[in-house]
């Protein structure tokens, strides 16, 4: 067949060159990315690109990061303008949606509060103090941060509808599935957040696969009984109203907290950035604090179920990441 068309070519690199490869350019020609452009410019058969795209799978950066991840959008670009069949293809169509991450703030909500009792008026929650990309999945932050890295899932009790939505190639179910599991394998710390519904504090608590849905019940049941425990708020929306879980989030060498849950109302951007729940015996008056005043708060969209209710779209917490594009 002709060798790769120079126009495609050129996209081809400038796509790569965006997440740092130096393919093409004098002096600093990316090792793993070379061989794969030698192959475009010559003419090379579908077979031969297919197992160089396949190769860039099985070599991983210093963030342990794999090639073929890092540069998906340039190989997504070179197998929709290349004669490899779909069904051939190498790219990570379901691998999951790159994980963002909002930095620590040590501010915490605040509102005033006369005759003990709450001005909404005066609410302030906390801001995240910026959101990064990662260039990586969730599983991918999860392998290579696993030690210094927890998880939370908020609020799951239910099945929700837009958990069947498709994301990446992967509907949002089995984007959380993988998460877990990946967790589950890299001995992760993981901690659910009981259903304010069902009860107050010390009574009748659920035991973990009883707190999630069950779509997510077997990949919780992997998890080992001393990594897993239900945080009990009580009949209150933030799970700080249990103090082991302020213990918990605060456990020296965790800097991060990768949340999953129910984000359609106050579940999920309560827990990470503050709700309008005074904190109990506190004098004078004051709000629990929120997730992202301990550590920095890791998700992806597909991760926060909304339940079609899609509020959280209107909330600028969260930034860029209630607008990623389903499939």
């Amino acid at each position: 067949m002709p060798q790769y068309p120079d126009h495609y070519y050129t996209e081809f690199v400038a796509l790569a060159q965006r997440v740092g490869s130096g393919l093409e350019k004098k002096g600093h020609l990316d090792g793993t990315l070379k061989a794969l452009g030698a192959l475009l410019r010559r003419d090379s058969t579908g077979i031969e690109v297919r197992e160089a795209i396949a190769a860039l799978g099985r070599v991983r950066d210093n963030a342990h990061i794999s090639k073929l991840w890092k540069y998906r959008k340039a190989i997504a670009f070179l197998e929709n303008t290349f004669s490899i069949p779909p069904g051939l293809r190498q790219a990570p169509v379901g691998a999951g949606v790159e994980a963002i991450q909002y930095l620590r703030n040590t501010t915490r909500p605040t509102a005033t509060f006369t005759n003990g009792n709450l001005n909404y008026g005066s609410l302030q929650l906390t801001k995240s103090t910026a959101q990064i990309g990662q260039d990586m999945t969730v599983t991918e932050y999860i392998e290579a941060k696993a030690a210094n890295t927890r998880l939370v899932l908020i609020h799951l009790g239910g099945p929700q509808g837009d958990m069947s939505h498709s994301w990446d190639g992967a509907t949002a179910l089995e984007h959380m599935n993988a998460v877990l599991n990946a967790a589950a394998e890299n001995n992760m710390h993981v901690c659910i957040l009981r259903d304010p519904h069902t009860g107050v504090r010390g009574q009748n608590v659920p035991t973990p696969t009883n707190a999630v849905c069950a779509g997510l019940q077997n990949a919780v049941g992997g998890i080992p009984g001393t990594n897993i425990w239900v945080a009990d708020g009580g009949n209150k929306h933030s799970a700080f109203h249990d103090p082991a879980y302020q213990a918990w989030v605060s456990t020296p060498g965790v800097t991060a907290v990768i949340v999953m849950g129910f984000d359609a109302d106050v579940c999920v951007r309560g827990n990470v950035f503050g709700i309008s729940e005074a904190a109990a015996n506190a004098n004078p008056p004051s709000l629990v604090p929120a997730l992202i005043n301990f550590v920095d708060v890791v998700t992806s969209r597909p991760l926060l179920s909304g339940g079609d209710a899609g509020t959280i779209q209107s909330m600028d917490y969260w930034g860029n990441l209630a607008f990623m594009k389903q499939d």
